[in-house]
């Protein structure tokens, strides 16, 4: 099994390039779907509750993700609540995942679709990552559609590394300033890549 990481800052598609190369063949984890599930668990759940107050519960009983959002990314201390809380669970979650996918899955290419491969040291757990790039005016107008505001995106970039560092520490660079049909283009020729470089990975 090849172990792939897939990330990039918000807005450049990385979910999207994620779901191209799973319609390929590949298997892909999405860590923020697994975030979610991790936040619903009764103990985390609570303990979120207990930290950011009832307005993260929505109507459906469910934690509202934008508001837990606006809350935990509003300064550096809420955010470092926030990752106390969830990630060793979240990470734990992750890599039980990715063993229960190598178990099953014996051979092929493993993808990891996960936002903060770099920073949260893990790189090297892969055979190589994957980052998706996107011109930060597109980005920023991707971002803008979802309903987040300027200074929403100000505040949850800061979270991560810049665009110019994740790039730098990348094996692979895709670039995303076109239409799901590009991407597509992209996805493929990426793919092509893939199965070349590891071709005992690729389930047959």
């Amino acid at each position: 099994m090849v172990l792939l990481g897939l990330t990039g800052v918000m807005g450049a598609g990385k979910s999207a390039l994620a779901q191209q190369l799973g319609a390929l063949g590949a298997i892909v984890i999405d860590a923020d779907q697994i975030g979610h599930q991790v936040i619903e668990q009764p103990q985390i759940r609570q303990a979120l509750i207990a930290t950011f107050g009832t307005s993260i519960v929505g109507e459906n009983n469910q934690l509202d993700r934008r508001q837990l959002g606006r809350l935990a990314f509003a300064d550096a201390q809420s955010l470092q609540r926030l990752n106390g809380l969830v990630r060793p669970v979240l990470e734990q979650a992750l890599w039980q995942q990715i063993a229960t996918e190598k178990e099953r899955i014996g051979r092929g290419l493993l993808i990891l679709d996960a936002p903060l491969i770099f920073e949260w040291n893990i790189a090297h757990r892969f055979d190589l990552v994957i980052v998706v790039h996107t011109d930060k005016a597109i980005r920023l107008a991707r971002l803008s559609k979802r309903g987040l505001t300027a200074a929403e995106i100000q505040r949850r970039m800061a979270g991560q590394l810049t665009a110019k560092e994740k790039r730098s520490r990348a094996d692979i660079v895709v670039l995303n300033n076109g239409n799901r049909a590009s991407l597509r283009l992209e996805a493929r020729a990426l793919w092509a890549r893939l199965t070349q470089m590891y071709p005992a990975g690729k389930i047959e």
